[in-house]
């Protein structure tokens, strides 16, 4: 079952023109501590040791890695070359684009070249790829940044400040003091409905889905246009880019992809995880993938450990061996019991044995 979209072919293309992924973001990190606590990190194929002394803690992007070194200082690894951002940090977070970081409310962005001071008091904010939405107390302003600039969202002089705020790769939708949910995309703001209440809504790159309870319906905004996706409210919805998998109310799993929404079993699913190009759901205990275009059995049972990444889903299978799905392809890479294991992105790092690390990295074991 499919419902066609009434995208021109026209605005299709356009679309895409603008909005295809930013070339240049080298990718293939991993990061792990030894058995002596040494930190290392593992970019494309090379093995190199950031760190002898034990770290706090540590993400790891497309772009880099970012870590709080033992003495709260805060580093990045970025083109071969790490460097300290700051000598104090209380939180941080990588992106596909950016590493946002703040101390005391303070709050700044680092593109991969320099540091940006966002704010001396945001005590709320959230990011996604290549954006940050936060409020700023001294301003009393919502704002966002995006790609270098800052936009005044909205004011809050006279009026509660914007409180209720969801982020995507490059959309921020919120609750504006009025209770209208707004989306906003690159200096311009859509209003899309009235809210009552909280209302239920995601969002995404280039995408805002939403419960509409006026009209009861799921429906859908896009940059070139609006939809419905179904009657009556979901049991559950995800988004992930221009995707959307949902539960509608008969309990069928459909997904919204390529203008179309299809549904993919009648039966519920057991659970589903939505990634860039990754559905991963249980069906009656067995562990299911679509991946362009095709269902696919990955297991006849739902393996316990399960990490995924954004293309790459990982699993330990009742041997204790690790598959890999992979783009569409389904690996054994490991014969021997696993430790422990993670994805970070599309890279596979584990430890086997006595305290072995290994990567997975572009269909080879490093």
């Amino acid at each position: 079952m499919s419902d066609k979209c009434s995208y021109s072919p026209a605005i299709r293309v356009l679309a895409l023109l603008l909005f295809l992924p930013m070339p240049g973001l080298s990718q293939g990190k991993a990061a792990f501590t030894n058995f002596r606590d040494h930190f290392y990190v593992f970019d494309q194929g090379n093995t190199r040791q950031l760190e002898h002394l034990p770290i706090v803690s540590y993400q790891v992007a497309k772009w880099g890695v970012a870590y709080k070194r033992n003495d709260g200082a805060l580093m990045v690894y970025h083109n071969g070359v790490k460097e300290k951002l700051s000598e104090v940090v209380e939180s941080y977070e990588m992106t596909e684009g950016l590493l946002v970081y703040n101390y005391n409310d303070n709050l700044f962005v680092y593109e991969g070249r320099e540091k940006t001071t966002l704010s001396m008091n945001a005590p709320r904010y959230k990011a996604d790829e290549d954006l940050v939405a936060y409020y700023d107390e001294i301003d009393k302003m919502f704002k966002v940044y995006y790609k270098g600039e800052v936009f005044d969202v909205e004011s809050a002089l006279s009026v509660p400040p914007v409180s209720d705020f969801k982020v995507g790769d490059n959309m921020v939708a919120y609750l504006d003091p009025n209770g209208y949910l707004q989306a906003f995309f690159e200096g311009a703001t859509r209003r899309l409905m009235l809210a009552q209440g909280k209302p239920s809504y995601r969002v995404d790159r280039n995408i805002v889905v939403y419960y509409d309870v006026t009209q009861s319906s799921l429906r859908l905004f896009h940059l070139f246009g609006q939809r419905q996706l179904t009657t009556f409210e979901p049991l559950s919805y995800k988004v992930a880019d221009e995707r959307v998998a949902f539960v509608a109310n008969d309990g069928s799993f459909r997904l919204y992809e390529n203008d179309r929404v299809q549904t993919l079993t009648t039966l519920t699913p057991d659970f589903y995880v939505l990634r860039d190009s990754l559905l991963v759901y249980g069906l009656q205990n067995e562990l299911m993938a679509y991946h362009d275009g095709r269902i696919r059995q990955l297991e006849n049972f739902t393996p316990a450990k399960i990490k995924y990444g954004y293309n790459t889903v990982a699993y330990l299978n009742e041997r204790n061996h690790l598959r890999v799905f992979d783009h569409g392809r389904v690996e054994t890479i490991s014969y021997e019991p696993v430790n422990r294991f993670e994805v970070f992105w599309d890279v596979v790092w584990y430890n086997v044995g006595v305290n072995s690390n290994k990567v997975y990295y572009k269909g080879k074991v490093h």
